[in-house]
């Protein structure tokens, strides 16, 4: 790991929802929680996934796999309140945040997004005249 890190300014880890090719990676457990997670189906897109309603990883990677989008693989983001999903293309804004925590399963009572820990950004790239 030490020789991989040495050529980055920096590194995140992360926990495997599913495994390629389409391999859930969770066992069931009885915490559940809200889910901010990003997906690979079998075109190569990149999918973002958010689900508020309380599931454990295992109940939530059954329902990806079965639900007709193809996905192949899939990391955790974030969970509970912090899970958080903004889109805003054209016309069309939308803010979903997260209000079930692990350990209670309960409604937190989210109203409002937390701070945000982390962000990622996805824009169009400009489109190249004759490749």
């Amino acid at each position: 790991m030490q020789a991989i890190l040495k050529d980055y300014a920096s590194a995140v880890q992360n926990l495997r929802l599913i495994k390629r090719p389409g391999s859930n990676r969770w066992g069931q457990q009885p915490k559940k929680w809200s889910e901010a997670a990003l997906g690979e189906d079998s075109a190569g897109q990149i999918l973002f996934i958010f689900c508020r309603s309380p599931l454990s990883m295992h109940d939530l990677n059954l329902e990806l796999l079965v639900s007709g989008i193809e996905l192949v693989a899939a990391q955790h983001l974030e969970g509970g309140p912090l899970a958080q999903l903004y889109l805003h293309v054209g016309e069309v804004e939308l803010e979903m945040s997260g209000g079930y925590g692990a350990y209670s399963g309960q409604d937190c009572g989210n109203a409002a997004p937390w701070p945000i820990p982390n962000v990622l950004g996805v824009r169009r790239r400009p489109l190249m005249a004759n490749p």
